[in-house]
């Protein structure tokens, strides 16, 4: 099931008698005058007023979507459906009402694998399951995030659905923390991974289609991830395979009202504290002057090409400290500085790196692009060869964090 954009649901309003949602004028006054949306970078607009530009025509001729009005009811209908499950997720279980469930479950407490802040993490295993890695994370009420239990909502609705996705197995609380039972990943995470590893294009292509299908699943379930970075993408060796699994959901959303038939758009942060904020793999429209706001859906596309581009190079897509008038411009000379890279390759990255957000390939044309199709073939017939050599040279992190 797609993400159901902005302009699946235009369509919709277009030919549909039966549609619920506002008419497509009150759509309009709703965004124009109490929301203005960015897709233009804010960074760069010193002195400039601009903050959206429509997209280029060639564009919209390649990435034209078309999709009948029944299939578009019907992919909604069970986008709502999976919305309103999602809504009525029961948050944690408490341990005095279930101490069968909890008492199934067995904390290490000798293993300790990190503490910080409010959080311990220990190693676990599960007593009906014992032969799957696990740990359990506890973490004292207060220092959970303010939506702690949209996020808890979260991890227990995805729970063990999807392969590319950290498993949570079970979510408990006491009085004053909260125990989450969940994959232990050994190999950390991918800044790790990256920091004693050189990396094929090959293998880069492998986890671009494993973390768009990460996305793609959580869009089926109406999340937007908004935190996509190499320290939320975790390392797994699977036979001879090398996985990478999402994990870091924090700051994730539903991403479509069931009420306005359209999608939840976020507010913009401060346009200076970009520069604060530094190289934290956060589409260059996420950051505006009040009133603005950006959508969630195509940003996370941005945050999924920078990611993948970390993954190749090893620096960040843009010089967030001093960015060039045309960020389009300084991001494409960055990829085609890195020569090693297949011309598909570079094509497919700047199609996702675009500063103009109105620009990206959408996310329903990823899984077509002839570098994932062509170079994922390559990329599994080198898997069924034999084992993968950066394997060897991994170090343990054992710092992972759902």
């Amino acid at each position: 099931m797609p993400f159901f954009n902005h302009s699946m649901a235009q369509s919709m309003r277009k030919i549909s008698p039966y549609s619920t949602g506002p008419s497509p004028d009150k759509v309009g006054e709703r965004v124009l005058n109490q929301r203005l949306i960015r897709s233009m970078p804010g960074i760069t607009a010193n002195g400039r007023t601009i903050i959206t530009r429509e997209t280029d025509p060639t564009i919209v001729a390649k990435y034209t979507q078309k999709m009948s009005l029944r299939k578009l009811m019907f992919t909604r209908s069970l986008l709502k459906s999976q919305i309103e499950q999602l809504n009525n997720q029961n948050t944690s279980i408490s341990t005095e009402s279930s101490p069968g469930l909890f008492d199934s479950y067995q904390i290490e407490k000798t293993q300790k694998i990190y503490e910080r802040n409010g959080l311990e993490m220990y190693f676990a295993r599960s007593k009906t399951s014992p032969e799957f890695s696990m740990m359990a994370c506890i973490y004292a009420k207060n220092q959970l995030p303010s939506n702690n239990q949209f996020y808890l909502k979260i991890l227990r609705h995805l729970g063990r659905k999807h392969p590319y996705i950290v498993n949570i197995w079970e979510i408990f609380h006491t009085n004053d923390t909260i125990i989450i039972f969940q994959e232990y990943v050994s190999q950390g995470n991918l800044l790790t991974y990256l920091e004693n590893n050189e990396i094929e294009e090959r293998q880069v292509c492998f986890w671009a289609k494993q973390i768009f299908r990460a996305l793609d699943f959580l869009g089926d379930n109406g999340i937007v991830h908004r935190d996509i970075t190499p320290t939320h993408l975790l390392i797994k060796p699977m036979g001879n395979e090398v996985w990478v699994k999402l994990t870091g959901f924090k700051r994730s959303m539903i991403y479509w009202n069931i009420d306005e038939n359209d999608v939840n758009l976020c507010e913009c942060l401060p346009i200076e504290q970009q520069k604060i904020d530094g190289p934290n793999f956060q589409a260059p429209e996420v950051y505006g002057n009040a009133g603005e706001c950006f959508d969630p859906i195509i940003a996370d596309i941005w945050s999924y090409g920078a990611n993948l581009f970390f993954c190749l190079a090893k620096y960040y897509p843009f010089n967030v400290e001093q960015p060039h008038s045309d960020l389009d411009e300084e991001i494409w000379q960055n990829i085609r500085s890195e020569t090693k890279l297949s011309m598909e390759c570079q094509n497919f990255l700047f199609g996702l790196l675009r500063a103009n957000a109105n620009d990206r390939i959408p996310f329903d044309f990823i899984d077509h692009d002839e570098w994932i199709r062509k170079s994922y073939r390559l990329a599994l017939h080198d898997i069924v060869r034999g084992p993968c050599k950066h394997l060897e040279k991994v170090k343990i992190n054992q710092k992972v964090v759902a």
